[in-house]
């Protein structure tokens, strides 16, 4: 094992982790949310936009790459 992944499984050992360091993930939790968060408004912009078009086709493009990204996360 390589010492970054020993890090890394130290660091999920969240007993052995010192208060500064739990405070350090979930920040990086909360900014990774947030990134979610602003494709999740971003892909239901669109989508609105594509219903009031009225194109059913793209829509339903619309909603597999919806899904694909979300997959992807």
């Amino acid at each position: 094992m390589f010492n970054s992944q020993r890090l890394r499984l130290k660091q999920w050992t969240f007993w052995e982790c010192s208060l500064p360091l739990l405070q350090k993930m979930l920040a990086e939790v909360d900014q990774e949310l947030g990134k979610v968060l602003r494709q999740i408004r971003a892909a239901e912009r669109t989508f609105n936009q594509l219903v009031a078009a009225g194109d059913p086709l793209t829509i339903d493009e619309e909603r597999a790459q919806d899904r694909g990204a979300v997959a992807k996360i």
